[in-house]
């Protein structure tokens, strides 16, 4: 696989100092383009630098982060072509964001390799040439990579009563408890599958809707064989004294990187002010774990040529 490489601005070529090349597996759901796709980083410090500071005989470390020092390159496997697509990379947290660069088909293998780069200041400032769709650095005004923590929609996945996918809404016995989302009898329940670490979950609200209660449970693995219960019939009120459609009622946010259930029972009891107690399921919204990682670390021949010359990097 070729290098990735843009100009500077005086028409030469730079190349980022280091690479790991991400293991895609498989999708089991069909990702479009600029969904956002994210990878686990933790303890990589990958946009952090270090500097030894000298007071007296003592030394100290300071780190510094430098948000424009890594990027996701889309890049084709063989050696010779140096066609690449940059996308939007962020790290939120623990996690690094990034967007598909374009439609990928669940259950069929990526064309292409998906690649970080990094340790390399001011990676993300850089543009699209117009005249050979290679990319040259720019000012960070100019730059298309620039971007966020605001910017990445953690839970961009939504699932709602007529979806149909690999992650999805389950109602038991649908058609003597449910109308179109909306319980009829106490008891009745519903099953959604999902991946951490988010969930949120929307239902409407108003003066004629009572409670549910949840429970969110982590599918069992290799590591961990016996499924655990993460949150415990939690209950949720869905009265107020005025109607909201499609309100957000539950959200959770810390859970683990791996497979989870959640079941809602609509058991119809009701804050003392509601007129009723049922509820109506719209939506919900999670991140997609494709459960990438990543592979060693590698270095760039010109960075190996800066250190063997003895250059300050």
């Amino acid at each position: 696989m070729a290098w990735f490489r843009y100009y500077d601005l005086d028409g030469n070529y730079i190349y980022p100092n280091l690479r790991k090349k991400i293991i895609f597996p498989i999708a089991k759901e069909t990702l479009t383009k600029d969904s956002w796709v994210f990878i686990d980083v933790e303890n990589l410090d990958i946009d952090i630098y270090y500097s030894l500071n000298k007071e007296g005989s003592v030394f100290t470390k300071t780190a510094s982060t430098d948000p424009d020092s890594y990027l996701v390159v889309y890049e084709d496997k063989s050696s010779e072509n140096y066609d690449s697509t940059p996308v939007v990379s962020q790290i939120v947290g623990n996690l690094l964001y990034f967007k598909a660069a374009e439609n990928h088909s669940k259950d069929i293998e990526i064309n292409k390799q998906y690649s970080l780069y990094y340790k390399t200041p001011n990676l993300k400032l850089i543009k699209k040439r117009t005249q050979d769709n290679q990319y040259q650095a720019c000012e960070e005004a100019q730059s298309e990579f620039v971007s966020s923590e605001e910017e990445v929609n953690v839970s961009s996945y939504v699932r709602d009563l007529t979806s149909d996918n690999y992650y999805n809404l389950s109602f038991i016995n649908s058609e003597s408890n449910w109308d179109s989302g909306v319980s009829k009898n106490s008891g009745a329940s519903l099953i959604g599958t999902f991946t951490g670490p988010n969930i949120k979950i929307y239902c409407d609200k108003g003066p004629d809707y009572g409670k549910f209660k949840i429970r969110i449970t982590a599918y069992g693995s290799d590591q961990d064989i016996d499924n655990k219960v993460v949150l415990d019939w939690q209950d949720v009120d869905l009265y107020s004294q005025s109607k909201s459609a499609d309100a957000l009622v539950f959200s959770k946010t810390d859970l683990s990187y791996k497979n989870y259930v959640f079941e809602i029972v609509s058991n119809h009891e009701k804050n003392i002010l509601s007129s009723d107690g049922k509820m109506n399921i719209k939506k919900y919204s999670f991140s997609l774990n494709n459960y990438l990682s990543l592979n060693k670390e590698e270095v760039s021949s010109s960075l190996l040529g800066r250190i063997v010359t003895g250059a300050t990097l």
